[in-house]
């Protein structure tokens, strides 16, 4: 995947990016990037694949990796500056997003779940340089057979419920989960 941006500014709520592929939405790359915006203004975005606010992501056959490298390798994840994630898969291959900062799931469903959990197959990874927070539904979060969530910050706390509240959990359906917290923050799952 070459680089995707909106229009719009990720802090005002109003760039939202849709991605629809009959088979895989694949990274291509961590190439800088240099944005020139409306005012000649210069950003550079190293490696980032999609920058917006609220993203959709629907695939067929995988997020991120191109079914050729090992399961979990960073350098096969779409790499992100987002706030809001949506993304689905409803056939092979795994889920694997990079997210620069905090990541905010509304809901991630790989939708496939593989009994083999080694073919990488129903696979979720989620990476953030913050927080993975719960989206503030009552929705699942996230849906797979083995999930992988490593953040700095925190997993699943969304700061606007009571500490430890179920509100604030990421809530899953999952046979398997790694979840790494490497700085501060709590980590709580509710499990469906």
């Amino acid at each position: 995947m070459n680089n995707v941006y909106s229009t719009a500014d990720k802090s005002d709520g109003n760039g939202e990016v849709v991605l629809t592929a009959g088979g895989a939405i694949i990274d291509g790359g961590d190439a800088d990037v240099v944005v020139t915006t409306d005012n000649a203004d210069q950003v550079t975005l190293p490696g980032t694949d999609i920058v917006g606010d609220y993203v959709v992501l629907e695939t067929v056959t995988g997020i991120g990796p191109d079914g050729s490298g090992t399961y979990g390798a960073s350098d096969s994840a779409i790499e992100t500056e987002i706030t809001l994630l949506r993304g689905t898969n409803t056939g092979s291959n795994e889920i694997q997003v990079d997210e620069l900062d905090d990541l905010e799931v509304e809901t991630v469903n790989n939708a496939f779940a593989s009994a083999d959990k080694t073919d990488g197959d129903g696979e979720i990874v989620l990476r953030a340089g913050g927080a993975i927070i719960d989206g503030g539904d009552a929705e699942l979060d996230i849906v797979g057979d083995s999930v992988r969530l490593q953040a700095q910050t925190g997993i699943g706390p969304n700061g606007t419920g009571t500490n430890g509240a179920a509100d604030s959990a990421l809530e899953t359906g999952i046979n398997l989960l790694m979840a790494y917290n490497a700085a501060s923050g709590e980590i709580q799952i509710d499990e469906e």
